[in-house]
Order: structure tokens, then C-alpha cells, then sequence
């Protein structure tokens, strides 16, 4: 959700928050109060932990404290799976 006020299956949509929309074959409704911005992007279960700390998505905590850490030290390396 980017900008507006929309509610999905009868549930509100916080700015800038996620919703899981439901699984193959499920009926989904939209429904906007105004002019509204949102995404909506589709992506196979990758079945992995996902921690977030913006801007950063890993497995762990540990795993973007480590990030951080080597990106204030100038060792960082960004690997792309």
C-alpha cells in the first residue's frame, strides 16, 4: 500500500504494509475509499524465514546485523541469489 485507503476482504491496509492476499483460486476484493496507489505483485513461496529491516531482507536478525555491520566497516559485499 502506497498511498490512499483501500480495504481488502473487508480488512483495512495500513501505507506501506504488506498483505498476503490468499492462496490459487482464492476470490479476492478490492475496494478503494479514494484515489488510491498500491502494488500488487505475485511470487512463488521460496519457503525460507524473512526478516525485514528496512531496506534490508534476509533470513535472520543476525544475518542484517551482520550486513550492517560490514557495510559500516567498508567489508560489505552484496551477494545476489
Amino acid at each position: 500500500m502506497v498511498n490512499g485507503n483501500i480495504s481488502i476482504c473487508d480488512g483495512g491496509v495500513k501505507k506501506w504494509h504488506l498483505v498476503k492476499l490468499g492462496d490459487e483460486g482464492d476470490q479476492i476484493h478490492i475496494t478503494a475509499q479514494e484515489d488510491t496507489v498500491f502494488y500488487f505483485q505475485y511470487a512463488e513461496p521460496f519457503n525460507e524465514p524473512v526478516v525485514i529491516f528496512s531496506p534490508s531482507v534476509m533470513n535472520t536478525l543476525d544475518d542484517i546485523q551482520q550486513a550492517f555491520a560490514d557495510y559500516r566497516s567498508g567489508s560489505f559485499n552484496l551477494t545476489i541469489r
